[in-house]
């Protein structure tokens, strides 16, 4: 019983330093840069469909709270991706949702 504690311990001590964390970080909070014209509806080469949203409104869109009326992890979470936008994915097999942080290099826009 006590070696099967051990190993327990010792694999969560193991996994829980597998997590990485970066020095140099793709972008800060100073670099984020909302783009308007990035919102839409696009169709790639492949026929995927891409329905760009700004976060906040996908943030209010099924919930009819207002900013005051958010809880403290509700408006951490909102603080962090404010900037961001909700995007949905479609093909002919499979839809997929990103929340993506645009931000700007050198005058580049890039989109993580």
């Amino acid at each position: 019983m006590k070696t099967k504690h051990i190993i327990t311990f010792f694999s969560f001590l193991i996994l829980n330093s597998c997590i990485v964390k970066s020095l140099h970080p793709f972008y800060t909070k100073e670099t984020l840069s909302f783009d308007a014209s990035f919102i839409g509806k696009w169709e790639d080469q492949k026929k995927g469909k891409w329905n760009v949203i700004s976060f906040k409104e996908a943030f209010f869109k099924d919930s009819k709270k207002k900013l005051n009326d958010l809880d403290k992890e509700d408006l951490r979470i909102y603080n962090k991706y404010k900037k961001g936008y909700y995007v949905e994915y479609t093909d002919s097999k499979k839809t997929a949702l990103f929340i993506v942080m645009p931000f700007k290099i050198n005058k580049q826009l890039f989109l993580d």
